[in-house]
């Protein structure tokens, strides 16, 4: 399975990201183990058998995450030369049932973030989890971006923060609100000492830094601040899809907010949240059954 390696290889060098590339390696690694066992895996009807038995075992979304780990390795041996065809090109994407996403609702946002100490005998950490909490549901980035924050990353006078390396190492522009402005000045203010070129720290438990913050540190940061404030527990992904069904039930367009979230198309965004859009379809339909009642529509 030399070329399975190539592969990662290739992939590691294109500059994909850690998380992708972790789920590429999964994926492979399970592949592997299942040609160790039938022999090499190449034809779409052992390939659908696999994906058959998958099906078993995990989630439709995994079962489509496995088929396009799989379809983007065998379309990477058909340009090496080292296949003639793309052998899942036969077989059908696994379908993934519509569900709505787990999302923090505005009123959720508003009360974490109310509950968070900022007057006079508020920490530096508790500015710090107040700015990461605006970050996340106005502006809808990604965990990974918003770690990859540094500290000229935010331009406070235009409300723009600048995402370096977004999903498949694209760079990109991205509104901010300006309410980020107080915590975060609060923030860079009373944060201890720090050379680093990263925005976003932890504490060492005395009173110094330990390090830049990671995906974890922020889940954890969410579980303390969600218990804290007697809610459920509200993971960073589910604060992308608030601010994406937020937005567009205030009605934002989808192309800006596509262009917002870093998605690749429109395309993309519309069919993961065209079809949540509620409060805005609510009030459309209210409004025009208003005017009926009232015999505006002849």
């Amino acid at each position: 399975m030399i070329q399975l390696e190539q592969f990662l290889t290739a992939k590691t060098a294109a500059g994909l990201s850690p998380d992708t590339l972790r789920l590429y390696a999964q994926v492979l690694r399970r592949y592997r183990s299942y040609c160790a066992v039938v022999g090499e895996a190449r034809s779409p009807v052992v390939l659908a058998s696999y994906l058959a038995q998958l099906r078993d075992r995990l989630k439709p979304s995994s079962v489509a995450a496995h088929y396009q780990v799989l379809h983007a390795y065998f379309s990477w041996l058909t340009k090496q030369g080292r296949s003639e065809v793309n052998p899942l090109a036969d077989v059908p994407r696994p379908r993934v049932p519509r569900q709505p996403h787990r999302h923090v609702t505005l009123t959720e946002f508003r009360r974490i973030f109310s509950s968070i100490p900022h007057d006079a005998d508020a920490l530096w950490l508790d500015h710090r989890d107040r700015a990461i909490l605006i970050v996340l549901f106005t502006s809808g980035l990604r965990i990974m971006e918003a770690m990859g924050m540094q500290t000229g990353d935010v331009d406070l006078a235009h409300h723009l923060i600048t995402v370096r390396r977004g999903k498949g190492g694209n760079a990109r522009f991205v509104p901010c609100a300006p309410s980020l402005t107080e915590p975060l000045v609060s923030y860079l203010y009373t944060r201890p000492p720090w050379a680093g070129a990263a925005l976003w720290v932890g504490s060492d438990g005395r009173h110094g830094v330990a390090a830049a913050l990671g995906d974890e540190g922020v889940r954890m940061m969410l579980h303390r601040r969600c218990d804290a404030a007697g809610m459920r527990y509200l993971n960073p992904h589910a604060f992308r899809h608030g601010f994406a069904m937020a937005w567009l039930n205030a009605g934002m367009h989808m192309s800006a907010l596509a262009a917002v979230m870093g998605h690749s198309s429109q395309a993309v965004t519309e069919a993961v949240y065209a079809h949540w859009q509620t409060e805005s379809l609510s009030r459309e339909y209210a409004a025009a059954l208003r005017r009926l009642n009232e015999g505006d529509v002849r």
